[in-house]
């Protein structure tokens, strides 16, 4: 009985993320990439065409992450996108992340569609 009382407690919690957030968070990106939600632990969350997603819902974006980003997007000239490149020190460049806004990525792939 304990146990079911705990779980609505936590369910009730309003700092806490409800049961199941992650999951709408997967469909939402889903739906903007016109992928299949796959969200089998382990494998890719979302699926496309040509890309294997894993989506990660997060309270914040971590401070750097949100700092890179708004410094790309302010040095941004003309018609160019924003992008960050995470590099980790001593590892292979090739195995650096390319982190860009969605809404950067769809235009990306809009414009690869219409070619």
């Amino acid at each position: 009985m304990k146990a079911k009382a705990r779980i609505s407690e936590i369910s009730a919690n309003p700092k806490r993320p409800r049961v199941g957030a992650w999951k709408d968070c997967e469909r939402e990106f889903a739906r903007l990439v016109h992928g299949r939600r796959i969200g089998i632990l382990g494998k890719a969350d979302v699926e496309t065409d040509g890309w294997s997603f894993e989506v990660k819902a997060r309270k914040k974006t971590p401070a750097f992450m949100a700092r890179s980003m708004a410094q790309a997007v302010s040095g941004v000239r003309g018609d160019r996108r924003p992008a960050v490149i995470v590099h980790q020190k001593n590892d292979s460049y090739s195995a650096a992340l390319v982190v860009l806004r969605l809404e950067d990525f769809l235009a990306m792939e809009r414009e690869k569609d219409a070619e």
